[in-house]
């Protein structure tokens, strides 16, 4: 066959094709117009939309990955005991669990470890008071609580940081640390339950209620109204501890056996119809408060 001729069944051939292809167009273009007349293309059978939970501006990412590769060591031991505690200032438990040392991590389980947030030192503010060796003593202001769930949160605290060798930098060691709380004065217990007790005889509720915490007064049920109106006459109690309360469960039930560290008894006669009352206070920030008050008849 000559080269013309090819060529011509060449054109022919690419001539065909291309009215091959207008014609398809023109039906999938009427197909189209008449099953979507928006002109949209119809994506409902495309992949599911996932809709990421949102994430506030300056929260940390957090997955599996996240928690299981903690941030590299602290250069130094006063470093990690300042960004532990200044992760827990923030409440970034992810943070705050990074900087512990790979056997607390293994003890404690993050999930336990982030739903305890409440259960741990409130830290509020801190100074570094000396650092010896692996050794990080601080100075802890606290947010002060007393409550049957944590017991009594000092307002402040010493407290002796261990510090773990570890990845090539240090780890905060919560296994080796120590807290040692700053009471107020237990001088200042027996003023407070005088008062207390003044109140109650005088049947003034508010003036009561404001020397007491938060909770249920424990002890003898009724107490205050049965005090309310009474005659007698008290005079300076006695100050006592724990071991001096008639009955020493009633604080080991309702706060622990830490009750025994930080429990002031005031115990007063002079009531009538009652041999001594014992009015039990604790400590809260820089004050005492009444939590209970066992009568004796």
């Amino acid at each position: 066959m000559s080269q013309s001729v090819r060529r011509r069944s060449h054109r022919r051939t690419w001539l065909l094709l291309a009215v091959i292809v207008v014609a398809a167009s023109s039906v999938a273009a009427v197909w189209v117009s008449r099953t979507n007349p928006t002109g949209r293309v119809d994506q409902s059978g495309a992949a599911p939309v996932v809709t990421l939970p949102s994430v506030a501006a300056g929260s940390p990412i957090r997955s599996e990955t996240t928690v299981g590769l903690p941030a590299p060591a602290a250069p130094t031991p006063t470093d990690a005991v300042s960004r532990y505690i200044d992760a827990e200032i923030e409440a970034n438990s992810v943070a705050s669990y990074g900087e512990l040392s790979a056997s607390d991590r293994a003890a404690f389980d993050f999930e336990d470890w982030e739903s305890g947030q409440d259960e741990r030192p409130p830290y509020v503010s801190f100074t570094i008071l000396e650092a010896s060796g692996e050794t990080v003593v601080v100075d802890a202001q606290l947010t002060p609580a007393i409550n049957e769930v944590v017991g009594v949160i000092p307002g402040r605290a010493e407290v002796t940081f261990e510090v773990i060798a570890e990845d090539g930098g240090y780890r905060v060691s919560l296994n080796d640390t120590a807290m040692q709380p700053r009471f107020p004065d237990r001088q200042l217990a027996a003023p407070v339950a005088q008062s207390w007790v003044t109140a109650v005889q005088a049947c003034k509720s508010d003036e009561r209620s404001a020397l007491e915490y938060d909770g249920s007064l424990l002890g003898t049920l009724g107490l205050t109204e049965s005090l309310c109106g009474i005659a007698g006459t008290i005079g300076t109690p006695q100050s006592g501890t724990y071991d001096d309360l008639t009955d020493p469960s009633i604080m080991l039930s309702a706060f622990g056996s830490d009750a025994a560290d930080w429990t002031e008894v005031a115990t007063f006669t002079g009531l009538t119809g009652v041999e001594k009352l014992q009015v039990i206070l604790a400590p809260l920030g820089d004050q005492w408060v009444v939590v209970g008050g066992v009568a004796v008849p």
